[in-house]
């Protein structure tokens, strides 16, 4: 059955399949991207591909929120320059698609570390992003000294202002870091924390959280970081601790890589992987855990909700008023390679793992969100090949794709969306359940939209 999918779906795209899978940080050097907001068939069954960007670029990662006016709001750094000694510039640009119309792209920042970005609505449809940016480690409160890597350290929130401009806010300051309790390995003052952030909002309040890494330099550092949250702004931040690390207190080492959050009645709940032994910006994180807030700023004890050897690009997590939440991730390990999905109506029990897709190489890079309409849930990823222990860089342009596994009653179908692949898919629903997914150009980085109606 798949075959034949398969081979429909490819006869009717327009253009060449692309050859090359892409490293998290680098894109190849592929073509321009088409016309923005040009738009043409992505292979039968309703999808439609639009190119919203003909800049190439590094295909580092990016983020879509869908809005309460089914406007799509998507985050992306876009390369600049070669860089001199690693520090090539990015800007972190902004788009908004909505019925059919692109708006911007709009610069927010410049910076030079890519980890992490994520985008969020508030409920008057006002998006804002979050990333690592603010001033550099170092400085006059260590004896003026400036790391030549770590150019920004803090948690940064960035909010649109009418016109298209962007007003950023610093949601934690890295020179006045929390205590956290419990953690033997204390690092507190002048440190490096705001990677990896996800971002959501409850009324007008934001809430965030991100990897705090202490020093950013040692083992120590890595294996004991915590994931530390600020809620409030645009101006006025609470800071709290939502999962301590430190390997004498706990199991969790290197944890708050990769978050992801879904707001869940008003409150954050969070997912990460664990990276043990650095930023975890090439992959390689380890685990899926969880951690939740309830009403009065009392984060849950964390939960390890899969145990994996490889998690890419990180795991993802959805929510529903419904069905509950939602976690999808993906164990690279070429052993395993299994997409798996695990499930809870309350954030407390857990189903077992459902492996929803283990063929071939794939399920790289996983993206999951409910269709409203139906409160099941669907996950937008990459297949490298339809052969078992392909490595990065070798996926063959005639078996690669970029699909959907969707929740059909008590099954998973399969759903093509591009043949030509895509890196770094991330998937929303609009409120009639029409499927969207951005992600980049295996080629050369820039981004392109996929929709379908239901």
């Amino acid at each position: 059955m798949r075959s034949t999918l398969r081979s429909l779906f490819f006869s009717s795209l327009l253009g060449a399949a692309l050859a090359a899978c892409p490293s998290p940080s680098g894109g190849g050097d592929g073509g321009t991207g088409g016309t923005t907001g040009g738009s043409s068939d992505g292979g039968g069954g309703g999808v439609q591909i639009a190119n919203l960007t003909s800049d190439p670029s590094q295909a580092q990662s990016l983020a879509l929120a869908v809005g309460p006016s089914d406007q799509l709001g998507i985050a992306y750094f876009q390369s600049l320059d070669a860089g001199v000694g690693g520090n090539q510039s990015y800007e972190i640009r902004y788009l908004e698609w909505s019925k059919g119309q692109l708006t911007g792209p709009e610069t927010i920042s410049t910076v030079q570390r890519t980890l992490g970005l994520s985008v969020a609505f508030d409920p008057a449809g006002h998006p804002a992003v979050a990333y690592l940016g603010g001033h550099p480690y170092g400085g006059p409160s260590d004896g003026g000294n400036v790391s030549n890597y770590w150019l920004q350290s803090e948690a940064m929130v960035a909010y649109r202002q009418s016109g298209g401009s962007w007003t950023e806010e610093t949601a934690m300051d890295s020179l006045n870091d929390p205590v956290t309790p419990g953690n033997p390995y204390q690092a507190t003052g002048n440190v490096v924390l705001g990677l990896w952030p996800a971002l959501g909002f409850s009324g007008t309040t934001a809430f965030t959280v991100f990897r705090d890494v202490h020093f950013a330099q040692f083992p120590t550092d890595w294996k004991d970081s915590d994931m530390k949250s600020a809620n409030g702004g645009p101006t006025s931040w609470n800071d709290e601790v939502a999962l301590v690390g430190g390997t004498n207190s706990n199991e969790f080492q290197g944890i708050g890589d990769h978050n992801a959050l879904a707001m869940a009645a008003g409150q954050p709940a969070v997912i990460c992987d664990e990276a043990s032994t650095g930023d975890g910006q090439n992959g390689g994180g380890q685990n899926v855990d969880f951690v939740m807030r309830a009403d009065g700023g009392v984060w849950s004890a964390p939960q390890r909700l899969l145990s994996v050897h490889d998690t890419q690009t990180g795991p993802a997590l959805a929510w529903d008023p419904q069905a509950g939440f939602a976690v999808a991730a993906i164990d690279a390990d070429p052993s395993i390679n299994a997409l798996t999905v695990v499930t809870s109506p309350d954030g407390q029990s857990w189903s077992a793992p459902d492996p929803v897709y283990q063929s071939g190489t794939g399920g790289w890079w996983p993206s999951i969100a409910f269709d409203p309409t139906t409160h099941a849930p669907a996950v937008a990823f990459y297949l490298c090949s339809l052969e078992s222990g392909v490595p990065k860089g070798s996926c063959p342009a005639s078996e690669q794709s970029l699909d959907v596994m969707a929740k059909r009653g008590v099954s998973w179908q399969l759903e093509p969306i591009d043949p030509a692949g895509g890196y770094l898919p991330k998937i929303g629903f609009l409120s009639d359940g029409t499927m969207a997914i951005a992600y980049r150009s295996l080629a050369d980085g820039h981004l392109l939209l996929a929709t379908k109606s239901p």
